[in-house]
């Protein structure tokens, strides 16, 4: 009677054990499907990496306007999507601008570390003047970038010779998880730069305007999303 009992109570103990092991079993791949296929994913936050780069060609075209010729530059720039999740994008764009080398500032002569908003560095002995936008355009007409998608574009752009002492070049593209019920469009200033403006799209279709803060940014606005910029300066010397 009593080995019976004990065959019956280890009987039930691997019942419980085998049991045990099968349901955590299966919480362990839930679990894991879950988490690597639905909220890891969803956790981590898409971005895009931006590499732009200037290039001269070394091509001067002539032209009756311009007594030295128009050098031709090119610009290349390449998007990937690192994260592991499609990432949506509105309209990118680049803008190119043309600096003159003037004399620098004499204040600069004292403290070469003193900054300006209007300035992102000083140089002791030339400074940037006369910014002008030489070229401005459209920069994918990708409407959303696979995880691991990498894309490229080259675009050429003319500048007189001699006009210009450096060329910068800028390249911004807007991307987010969600996007959707929103418009963006740019405007270049050559003030400012290129000035976006973002609408919200209502569900009859209309476009309205969506207000700026006080730092002239938008504070508010449908889903995740942030803008990856990337920039290059060269020397046409």
């Amino acid at each position: 009677m009593a080995d019976s009992r004990e065959r019956g109570f280890d009987e039930k103990v691997n019942n419980w054990v085998q049991t045990f092991g099968i349901i955590a079993a299966a919480a362990w791949a839930l679990y894991t499907f879950v988490y690597k296929e639905y909220w890891f994913p969803h956790s981590v936050p898409v971005n895009v990496s931006i590499n732009l780069k200037l290039q001269k060609t070394g091509d001067i075209i002539q032209d009756k306007k311009y007594k030295n010729g128009l050098a031709a530059i090119e610009l290349h720039v390449s998007a990937n999507n690192p994260s592991s999740q499609t990432t949506f994008l509105l309209p990118s764009v680049f803008i190119i601008y043309g600096y003159k080398i003037a004399d620098s500032d004499p204040s600069l002569k004292d403290d070469i570390t003193l900054l300006s908003k209007d300035r992102t560095y000083n140089m002791r002995h030339v400074a940037l003047s006369n910014r002008a936008i030489v070229a401005v355009g459209n920069l994918l007409e990708n409407t959303e970038l696979k995880p691991g998608e990498l894309v490229a574009r080259t675009y050429v752009f003319y500048v007189p010779v001699g006009e210009y002492g450096v060329i910068e070049g800028h390249a911004y593209i807007p991307n987010g998880k969600d996007i959707s019920g929103i418009k963006l469009t740019w405007s270049p200033d050559n003030e400012l730069g290129l000035v976006p403006t973002l609408f919200r799209i209502g569900a009859d279709g209309t476009a309205e305007a969506m207000k700026r803060d006080y730092s002239d940014g938008y504070a508010e606005g449908p889903g995740k999303w942030q803008t990856a910029h990337s920039m290059s300066m060269m020397s046409l010397w």
